[in-house]
């Protein structure tokens, strides 16, 4: 019998379709890949749509805690405060944020480019600009 191998990609998105909740840290650490990588397919995905792994996928499950630690170590993506702008998202944006460890500026960009269609319209906008437009008052001077 030949054992079959499977991609990276196909073993990211074989983890998050049977755990839909799982942060990329989580499915980084289940697959043993570097979290930028799961962003970037999880993002890919996203992009083009795509909502549930393949048949061809294999079934992975997380790794074994004990029941003590997996309830201590609920995620904060499963506790959305203050509304569900973020939840509906396929990589959330504090999730991409710490991964890329952008600073303060760039993070308040990502977060209000990636919810204005689900909170705020065109004030979220502005406020990205606002952002933007000091990152970039403060790059001209430090250059």
């Amino acid at each position: 019998m030949v054992k079959r191998r499977y991609s990276k990609s196909a073993r990211i998105r074989a983890y998050k379709a049977a755990n839909p909740s799982a942060s990329v840290r989580e499915i980084a650490e289940a697959v043993r890949l570097p979290s930028n990588y799961v962003y970037g397919v999880l993002w890919a995905d996203a992009r083009k749509g795509h909502t549930a792994a393949s048949k061809a996928t294999p079934k992975v499950t997380p790794k074994a805690t004990p029941k003590a630690t997996q309830q201590q170590q609920q995620s904060a993506n499963d506790t959305q405060v203050g509304g569900a702008h973020y939840k509906s998202k396929a990589i959330q944006p504090w999730d991409y944020i710490v991964s890329n460890r952008l600073g303060y500026l760039e993070g308040n960009i990502v977060k209000y480019v990636s919810r204005w269609q689900d909170k705020n319209g065109m004030q979220d906008l502005e406020k990205a600009r606002h952002y933007l437009d000091k990152l970039i008052e403060t790059a001209q001077k430090n250059s």
